[in-house]
C-alpha cells in the first residue's frame, strides 16, 4: 500500500501570494471498527512523510481501513484528509504439472500434482490453520 498527500498553505485575501509546503505529515491507519493501528508493523515505512507506505502483506484480505492524515504547515496550520481503503482477494492461480494434455493408456492411473499452485496474497488466516 502506498499513499501520497501534498498540502500547500496559500496567503489570505488581499496579500502577496504565497505557497508554502507543508511542514508535517503525520499518518494513522482505522481498522473497520475505527481502532487505530499503532503498532509497528502499520508504521509507514517511507522516508519522506508524504508517502504512506506499508509492507507487502500487511493489510488482511477481505478488511477495510481507513488512513488518516493531518498536515501541519510552517504557521501551525492543520488540514486534515482520509481515504477508505479496501483490500480484495486474488484468485488461486493453479499449476497443473505435466502440461493442458495427459495422454495415458486405459488401464494405467494418471497422477495430477498441483504442488505448484500458489496464493497470490500469500496471506495464512491463523483462524483456519
Amino acid at each position: 500500500l502506498s499513499i501520497f498527500a501534498e498540502a500547500y498553505g496559500a496567503a489570505c485575501p488581499g496579500e502577496v501570494a504565497k505557497i508554502v509546503p507543508a511542514k508535517n505529515y503525520d499518518w494513522i491507519i482505522k481498522d473497520s471498527t475505527g481502532t487505530v493501528l499503532g503498532d509497528d508493523d502499520y508504521m509507514s515505512m517511507s522516508k519522506d512523510n508524504r508517502y504512506f507506505k506499508l509492507h507487502s502483506y500487511t493489510l488482511v484480505p477481505k478488511s477495510t481501513y481507513t488512513v488518516e492524515v493531518t498536515v501541519t504547515d510552517s504557521d501551525g496550520l492543520v488540514a486534515t484528509g482520509s481515504v477508505e481503503v479496501d483490500v480484495g482477494v486474488s484468485e488461486l492461480v493453479a499449476i497443473i504439472e505435466g502440461g493442458s494434455k495427459v495422454v495415458s493408456p486405459k488401464s494405467s492411473n494418471v497422477v495430477l500434482s498441483a504442488s505448484s499452485s500458489y496464493d497470490p496474497d500469500n496471506y495464512v488466516n491463523p483462524d483456519n490453520d
